[in-house]
Protein backbone atom coordinates (compact mmCIF):
# COMPACT_ATOMS: atom_id res chain seq x y z
CA UNK A 1 0.00 0.00 0.00
CA UNK A 2 2.84 2.35 0.84
CA UNK A 3 4.41 1.72 -2.55
CA UNK A 4 1.20 2.75 -4.33
CA UNK A 5 1.06 6.05 -2.43
CA UNK A 6 4.70 6.75 -3.26
CA UNK A 7 4.08 6.15 -6.97
CA UNK A 8 0.95 8.25 -6.85
CA UNK A 9 2.77 11.15 -5.20
CA UNK A 10 5.56 10.94 -7.80
CA UNK A 11 2.96 11.04 -10.57
CA UNK A 12 1.36 14.13 -9.04
CA UNK A 13 4.77 15.78 -8.68
CA UNK A 14 5.51 15.21 -12.36
CA UNK A 15 2.09 16.57 -13.28
CA UNK A 16 2.75 19.65 -11.15
CA UNK A 17 6.01 20.35 -12.97
CA UNK A 18 4.25 19.99 -16.33
CA UNK A 19 1.47 22.38 -15.28
CA UNK A 20 4.08 24.90 -14.11
CA UNK A 21 5.89 24.71 -17.47
CA UNK A 22 2.61 25.20 -19.35
CA UNK A 23 1.64 28.15 -17.20
CA UNK A 24 5.04 29.78 -17.82
CA UNK A 25 4.64 29.32 -21.57
CA UNK A 26 1.11 30.72 -21.50
CA UNK A 27 2.30 33.76 -19.54
CA UNK A 28 5.04 34.43 -22.11
CA UNK A 29 2.59 34.19 -25.00
CA UNK A 30 0.04 36.44 -23.30
CA UNK A 31 2.73 39.05 -22.58
CA UNK A 32 3.80 39.02 -26.25
CA UNK A 33 0.18 39.45 -27.36
CA UNK A 34 -0.30 42.31 -24.90
CA UNK A 35 2.82 44.09 -26.20
CA UNK A 36 1.66 43.65 -29.80
CA UNK A 37 -1.77 45.08 -28.98
CA UNK A 38 -0.16 48.07 -27.25
CA UNK A 39 1.96 48.74 -30.35
CA UNK A 40 -1.10 48.54 -32.60
CA UNK A 41 -2.99 50.98 -30.39
CA UNK A 42 0.01 53.32 -30.21
CA UNK A 43 0.45 53.35 -33.99
CA UNK A 44 -3.26 54.05 -34.43
CA UNK A 45 -2.98 57.05 -32.09
CA UNK A 46 0.27 58.15 -33.77
CA UNK A 47 -1.39 58.09 -37.17
CA UNK A 48 -3.55 60.98 -35.95
CA UNK A 49 -1.35 62.97 -33.58
CA UNK A 50 2.29 62.06 -34.23
CA UNK A 51 2.42 61.87 -38.03
CA UNK A 52 6.17 62.39 -38.49
CA UNK A 53 7.17 59.31 -36.51
CA UNK A 54 4.23 57.31 -37.85
CA UNK A 55 5.14 58.05 -41.47
CA UNK A 56 8.78 57.15 -40.89
CA UNK A 57 7.69 53.92 -39.17
CA UNK A 58 5.34 52.95 -41.99
CA UNK A 59 7.50 53.85 -44.97
CA UNK A 60 10.87 52.49 -43.96
CA UNK A 61 12.14 49.10 -45.08
CA UNK A 62 14.97 48.44 -42.64
CA UNK A 63 14.05 46.59 -39.50
CA UNK A 64 16.44 48.50 -37.23
CA UNK A 65 14.97 51.84 -38.30
CA UNK A 66 11.41 50.55 -37.86
CA UNK A 67 12.40 49.40 -34.39
CA UNK A 68 13.78 52.87 -33.60
CA UNK A 69 10.52 54.57 -34.58
CA UNK A 70 8.51 51.86 -32.81
CA UNK A 71 10.29 52.82 -29.59
CA UNK A 72 9.64 56.52 -30.23
CA UNK A 73 5.96 55.92 -30.88
CA UNK A 74 5.57 53.74 -27.78
CA UNK A 75 7.34 56.30 -25.60
CA UNK A 76 5.14 59.08 -27.00
CA UNK A 77 2.01 56.96 -26.51
CA UNK A 78 2.85 56.12 -22.91
CA UNK A 79 3.71 59.73 -22.07
CA UNK A 80 1.11 61.73 -23.99
CA UNK A 81 -1.87 59.42 -24.28
CA UNK A 82 -1.65 57.27 -21.17
CA UNK A 83 -0.02 59.95 -19.03
CA UNK A 84 2.65 57.66 -17.59
CA UNK A 85 6.08 58.94 -16.66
Amino acid sequence: MENVWRELSLAFAKAGVTVLEWSTAINRVSKAIEEKMELETATRWASCDYRTAFNRYRHTKKKRIRKKYEKKILAWYREEVLGEC
